[in-house]
């Protein structure tokens, strides 16, 4: 992030959220576990939110997002997954029953709305190992914190800071964890509080400098990012710019 009100960067952003996911992507055992050969159990998840293409972050849930969560068992005794087609799988969403049954393996469930900023996913499930003789039958609960964020709205510049050095120059306003799709989302720009005109793209908007702008001047960009379908739903981005001779 470059300054105050600065230009977040797409690769910086990334790691951000994929730095506050990495707890909620580890599935440990404890000792006890291990010393019984219980199978090693990990969740995954997969939010369907919107994020641009290239973006090589973990894609966050924002509230009222489909999430699809699955769970594999891999065996402690040969390394080899455990067919869970036959066995018995029950889901919990904040120790509340979403659903399952038998072979109940992925589930997909939606986020709760506003105000829930991590989840906690757990899974009960039955098990037959007979990736290696004698078979082995059990039980294992497991649990993972999904971490929920409010959609997002981010301006991309063509240079590296809040030093306007080209004119005109063009920004792109980029949403992410939206539950729309980018081309059916709304976007609104302002230029020192005032609505440009003339934009070919909604995304996208020229800014064209006085030329009698002294160097130093500011300008102020501000962009607000909403889904149509819920008025609730919006992101904001302000960024100052500095003109540059």
């Amino acid at each position: 992030m470059k300054g105050a009100l600065g230009i977040i960067n797409r690769s910086v952003l990334a790691g951000i959220v994929t730095a506050s996911a990495v707890l909620a992507l580890l599935v440990l055992l404890s000792p006890a576990e291990a010393a019984k050969g219980d199978p090693r159990a990990m969740i995954t998840w997969r939010a369907r939110s919107y994020a641009p293409s290239g973006y090589a972050g973990k894609v966050m849930p924002s509230p009222n997002s489909a999430i699809t969560a699955s769970l594999e068992l891999v065996s402690s005794r040969t390394g080899k997954p455990i067919d869970l087609s036959r066995g018995t799988i029950y889901w919990y969403l904040n120790t509340s029953f979403l659903g399952g049954g038998a072979g109940a393996q992925t589930i997909t469930f939606r986020a709760p709305g506003p105000g829930n900023n991590l989840l906690d996913l757990s899974v009960q499930a039955s098990y037959r190992d007979a990736t290696a003789a004698p078979a082995q039958a059990g039980s294992i609960y497991e649990n993972v914190k999904v971490p929920v964020s409010a959609p997002l709205a981010v301006i991309e510049a063509p240079y590296a800071s809040n030093i306007a050095r080209i004119n005109p120059f063009k920004l792109t306003g980029v949403p992410y964890f939206f539950n729309l799709p980018k081309n059916k989302l709304n976007f609104s720009w302002e230029i020192n509080g005032e609505a440009p005109t003339g934009s070919e793209r909604p995304d996208e908007l020229v800014v064209e400098v006085n030329p009698e702008a002294p160097s130093g001047s500011e300008i102020g960009v501000r962009i607000v990012i909403a889904d149509p379908s819920d008025i609730l739903v919006s992101a904001v981005k302000q960024i100052i710019l500095t003109i540059a001779r």
